[in-house]
């Protein structure tokens, strides 16, 4: 039996932007062509990094990291963006891309996770 979804975990709400993948013939690879799918409305929570683990990845990387959490049912692949249109400080607003792809916690099947890079 599936625990039951935490969705009073999830204090954000976001959009959340899919991107439109087309196959390159040429290098037989694919490529974002630069369209997105947009869903509203998905409960989520986004919880960026504590401030010695951002100022830390700032040094070494060049970006800020989060975490994403998401519902089972939520549609993420790589290079999704993530735009947190709801209450929740310090996220609210922010944009980010997806950097992993979703992992089933624990495999019980409650929720997503997704490590999360700043955009803007």
């Amino acid at each position: 039996m599936t625990p039951p979804t935490p969705y009073h975990l999830f204090i954000h709400t976001a959009t959340v932007k899919l991107p439109t993948v087309a196959e390159n013939s040429t290098y037989l690879i694919d490529s974002i062509s630069g369209n997105y799918t947009n869903t509203t409305g998905i409960a989520c929570r986004v919880q960026e990094n504590s401030g010695t683990s951002s100022i830390n990845q700032q040094r070494l990387v060049g970006s800020i990291s989060a975490v994403g959490m998401f519902p089972p049912d939520a549609t993420l692949t790589k290079d999704t963006r993530i735009v947190v249109t709801g209450d929740g400080f310090p996220s609210a607003g922010k944009t980010f891309k997806v950097m992993s792809p979703p992992q089933n916690v624990a495999g019980a099947g409650t929720m997503l996770l997704v490590d999360l890079e700043y955009q803007s």
